[in-house]
C-alpha cells in the first residue's frame, strides 16, 4: 500500500514537472557565471 502511493506520488510528481513551462529568456551560463564572479568581488 505504501510502495503503490510513492508510486503514485512520483508519477504525479513528474507529469506536473513535465507541464511547467516558462516565458523567461534562456540563460548563458558563460554570462551568468561572469556575474557571479563579479558580485563575489564587490562582497570583499
Amino acid at each position: 500500500m505504501f510502495l503503490a502511493a510513492v508510486e503514485e506520488i512520483a508519477g504525479i510528481s513528474g507529469r506536473l514537472l513535465r507541464s511547467l513551462e516558462t516565458t523567461a529568456p534562456a540563460k548563458n551560463r558563460e554570462e551568468e557565471a561572469a556575474k557571479a564572479l563579479a558580485a563575489e568581488r564587490f562582497e570583499d
